[in-house]
């Protein structure tokens, strides 16, 4: 079964098994003014926010972002609040087996 998100979220809230997240549209969404300039440019570059599925994910599917980000000498981090393989709230760890994605600090 497919599912927009709010549908799962809100209304189902939460409790079907999922399989798969796909971002739809990502191929051809195209990153705010002045993303790509920032990348090139930075020091260091914290991603945020922090769902690694639903905040992160989606970032790194728009295509020219991920490439940015690939090419940057910037040290690169993302922060997640994931601690010892648990949740501090939300939906961090519980959609992570739909990308085989152990939940941890440094998955």
């Amino acid at each position: 079964m497919l599912l927009d998100f709010q549908e799962y979220f809100v209304k189902r809230g939460t409790m079907d098994k999922v399989t798969n997240v796909i971002f739809e549209g990502a191929e051809k969404a195209k990153p705010a003014p002045g993303i790509i300039e920032s990348i090139w440019e930075a020091e260091r570059i914290i991603i945020c926010p922090s769902n690694p599925i639903l905040s992160i994910a989606p970032i790194l599917s728009i295509s020219a972002i991920r490439k940015a980000l690939e090419a940057s000498k910037a040290p690169i981090i993302s922060v997640s609040p994931i601690v010892e393989e648990k949740r501090l709230r939300g939906q961090r760890t519980r959609l992570c087996p739909a990308w085989a994605m152990k939940p941890q600090p440094m998955g």
